[in-house]
């Protein structure tokens, strides 16, 4: 099983796409074999050498609120069925808003430029802490 998940946002576009970013982070999380495997995940806000980008702190504040918002439409979707097969689990606790410090692994925002290999070091240290 995997040890670490990367997933890489890009900074300069996030605004424009973060229903589509969250909604494919949050299938990844509340899949329940990734669920259950409890990975590392590594977020990394790529694109931070262009200008007027989204530092990590606001990514993580957009896609906290997305994913609450998603884990809201998502529960509602789910009591409709007949509860045989679930393809998902919760994220996060139960009556309160999600944070990535909530789930059952670690998460780790960094800031990097694939165009610029200083800004890897990041990438690289935790791929290495997690090997």
């Amino acid at each position: 099983s995997a040890r670490g998940i990367i997933y890489v946002v890009g900074s300069s576009t996030i605004s424009k796409q973060t229903r589509d970013t969250t909604e494919n982070l949050f299938n990844i999380l509340s899949n329940p074999l990734i669920y259950s495997a409890r990975p590392s995940m590594l977020i990394a806000c790529n694109k931070q050498d262009l200008g007027l980008v989204k530092g990590a702190s606001v990514i993580q504040s957009l896609l906290e609120k997305e994913m609450n918002a998603l884990r809201v439409s998502h529960s509602n979707r789910l009591e409709g069925t007949d509860g045989e097969g679930a393809d998902s689990v919760f994220l996060g606790k139960q009556g309160k808003d999600f944070t990535f410090a909530d789930l059952n692994m670690p998460v780790k925002f960094v800031e990097i430029s694939a165009q610029q290999n200083d800004t890897l070091d990041a990438v690289k240290d935790w791929i290495s802490s997690v090997a």
